[in-house]
């Protein structure tokens, strides 16, 4: 394996935009691990060093870490958490995906909680992806969204908000007061037509990408989440460009910065097309049993 130059790092990934919409609940152990490594292939490739997954197949996936010399997290769904091994807590590589909060009912929200404090489980939460759910949140709850999230608990975690494109400068102010993450997923926004954010608002906060159910091309989304940025502000000059250095991460001048923004990365992965040709061997066997 070609070793890394880049250190990017990936803080959600989905596998269903790559079966093709196949259910991946009817694939096999040996198919479910095809897809994976080919994913996985792909984000080494696109410069990852660090990838956050989902997997609610309880996979093993430390070889594929260890083969491709790469730092990897499962995510698991929350209302699968019962389902998890013990084996995928060693090493801190687990995550709890929270979504579509505003559906829950109170006792499903507490045992997600307590199930993240009993294994000391950080929390990714869907949060301000749309006006409708944090609409849907306030009126259920009769409280300011951000809010809701303080008076259960989840802010008491270790908690990452996945989505962000609707948050006010009040939620940002309640957050500060906990241990919150941001992680954007620009590129597939866009394609979801999920609505961008304002990039000035988390300038200072601590920010990360993902791939989500996209493309995964992390130079792309910073660089997306530049230009939107800058189109919102009407302004290219209120953002430094270390700001969206800081999200790949990636340090240096301001023009090798916005070089890197602009490029594709594709970087050497020997085994890459056999596992392409792998994978699409896979799909069209599923194709011609559907």
């Amino acid at each position: 394996m070609t070793k890394q130059k880049y250190n990017f790092k990936n803080y959600y990934c989905a596998l269903s935009c790559f079966a093709q919409g196949d259910s991946l609940k009817s694939w096999q152990k040996d198919e479910l691990l095809i897809l994976y490594e080919f994913v996985i292939a792909k984000n080494f490739s696109s410069g990852v060093k660090e990838l956050w997954i989902v997997n609610d197949f309880n996979l093993d996936l430390s070889q594929l870490a260890n083969k491709y010399d790469m730092k990897i997290k499962s995510i698991i769904k929350s209302e699968n958490i019962q389902n998890f091994t013990s084996s995928m807590l060693v090493g801190e590589s687990l995550m709890i995906e929270v979504d579509r909060l505003e559906e829950l009912s109170e006792s499903q929200i507490n045992d997600i909680l307590s199930f993240s404090a009993r294994f000391d489980i950080p929390l990714i939460v869907h949060f301000g992806e749309s006006l409708f759910s944090l609409g849907a949140l306030d009126q259920k709850y009769k409280m300011p969204p951000e809010r809701v999230l303080e008076e259960f608990g989840f802010l008491d975690r270790k908690c990452y908000l996945l989505g962000c494109n609707y948050l006010d400068k009040d939620a940002l102010a309640l957050f500060d007061n906990y241990n919150v993450e941001y992680i954007f997923s620009p590129l597939d926004d866009g394609e979801k037509g999920r609505g961008f954010l304002n990039f000035k608002l988390y300038e200072n906060k601590i920010c990360h990408l993902a791939s989500r159910d996209g493309e995964i091309d992390m130079t792309g989304n910073a660089n997306f989440l530049r230009l939107s940025t800058n189109n919102y502000l009407s302004s290219a000059e209120m953002i430094a460009l270390s700001s969206y250095g800081k999200l790949l991460p990636f340090e240096g001048g301001e023009e090798e910065i916005l070089s890197l923004l602009k490029s594709k990365i594709t970087l050497p992965c020997q085994n890459f097309e056999e596992l392409r040709q792998k994978l699409c061997n896979l799909l069209a066997q599923k194709s011609k049993k559907n």
